[in-house]
């Protein structure tokens, strides 16, 4: 899902209920890559998918899509790496490709409603980049929109299962339950 959608939220429920290991992708891209990489000429490592677009540009569709993309491909190699030493994980990430995960089955997590979207993203970001600014968060949120609407059609041709977050943890259960 994109951030802010309740990703991380769905995935510890799953955890508590399941006792599944969870997995941040978050995890991956700022703490361990930096340690274990370090300093690389691929700026796409180390940035979020919400912020992307940056280095493509204007803050619209056609480069939110592209900064994702570019996300999804360097991190790749290093969510493999991840999902081979663990055969049983809720891996949760906003740059998962979907088209690249051949085991286990995959759920993209929405929060249809703009206003819910917008008040999920806005508490867990509670300060400023200091290279952006407040404007970051505003721009972080659309280009969050934007890709939530990419990547629901992109779950829609590939069949991989929507769950809605409405912010009901018994609800958001259910949904699992009823695949």
């Amino acid at each position: 899902g994109a951030p802010g959608a309740g990703k991380t939220s769905t995935s510890r429920l799953l955890h508590n209920k399941n006792g599944i290991e969870l997995y941040e992708g978050d995890y991956l891209r700022e703490v361990k890559l930096p340690r274990e990489v370090g300093d690389s000429k691929d700026p796409f490592l180390y940035i979020g998918t919400k912020q992307a677009w940056r280095l493509f540009g204007d803050l619209n569709k056609e480069n939110v899509i592209k900064g994702l993309q570019a996300v999804r491909k360097s991190m790749q190699p290093y969510i493999d790496k991840e999902l081979a030493e663990r055969p049983s994980v809720i891996f949760e990430a906003a740059f998962l490709d979907p088209t690249s995960q051949r085991n286990g089955r995959l759920f993209l997590v929405v929060t249809a409603e703009e206003a819910a979207h917008r008040e999920q993203f806005y508490r867990d970001r509670k300060f400023f980049h200091p290279k952006y600014g407040s404007a970051e968060l505003e721009e972080g949120f659309l280009a969050s929109r934007l890709i939530q609407d990419y990547l629901i059609e992109e779950a829609k041709k590939l069949k991989v299962t929507v769950i809605y977050n409405n912010n009901n943890q018994n609800e958001l259960l259910d949904q699992f339950d009823n695949i």
